[in-house]
């Protein structure tokens, strides 16, 4: 699907005239570098993907915590595509 974005971004671009080709070429600019500085920063702060996890899991209340099925872990693939249960 991505590959049908880009082709159709780059369309698209094509059909502008030079002076919009530029002003978008300076909006992915800024895109780039607001990228980048979310990794640096996030980089820079110590944190680990492990300390982000523990941060978004204390945002979920207990009463949607108590939702999650228990065998979760078990059974991902019967929860998200609906295969059979392993057991």
């Amino acid at each position: 699907m991505s590959s049908n974005v880009e082709e159709l971004v780059i369309a698209k671009v094509k059909a502008l005239v030079p002076e919009q080709q530029k002003v978008v070429l300076k909006f992915v600019e800024t895109l780039e570098r607001d990228a980048a500085a979310e990794v640096e920063s996030f980089a820079l702060d110590g944190q680990t993907i492990w300390d982000e996890i523990e941060l978004l899991s204390r945002q979920v209340s207990p009463e949607e915590w108590a939702k999650v099925p228990p065998d979760l872990s078990e059974n991902i693939d019967h929860y998200l595509y609906g295969s059979p249960k392993k057991k």
